[in-house]
């Protein structure tokens, strides 16, 4: 592992795994993405992959589809039984007492696209 920040630029799109000490995800990532220390996507900032690192950030409108693992463990695949994944809830999977649930589009028109 790098001991430095890796920057994924605004305008760069990487096919691969990257892994460094922090990384910081400003353009798009088809890949893991691991660090030893911190992970920020930013509000441009695109991830398909798992993401792994004690701590992440993600600034609002940052996108991320795939697994997030808070751990800093050497590799994902050996360690899963002891890493802990975290499962996201939107505002829209809280419901109050008296709210009617939403119905749900089922479709793939392009607003549900995470690209």
């Amino acid at each position: 592992m790098d001991k430095t920040v890796t920057l994924i630029s605004k305008s760069t799109f990487l096919q691969g795994d990257v892994s460094a000490k922090t990384i910081i995800v400003e353009g798009s990532v088809a890949g893991n993405v691991k660090a030893t220390s911190s992970i920020l996507i930013k509000k441009d900032g695109r991830v398909e992959g798992n993401i792994q690192a004690p701590k992440i950030y993600f600034e609002k409108g940052g996108r991320h589809k795939g697994g997030i693992y808070l751990d800093d463990s050497e590799d994902i695949l050996s360690e899963q039984a002891n890493v802990k994944q975290l499962e996201y809830k939107s505002s829209d999977d809280v419901k109050t007492k008296n709210e009617k649930p939403k119905a749900q589009p089922v479709s793939d028109s392009p607003k549900n696209k995470l690209w």
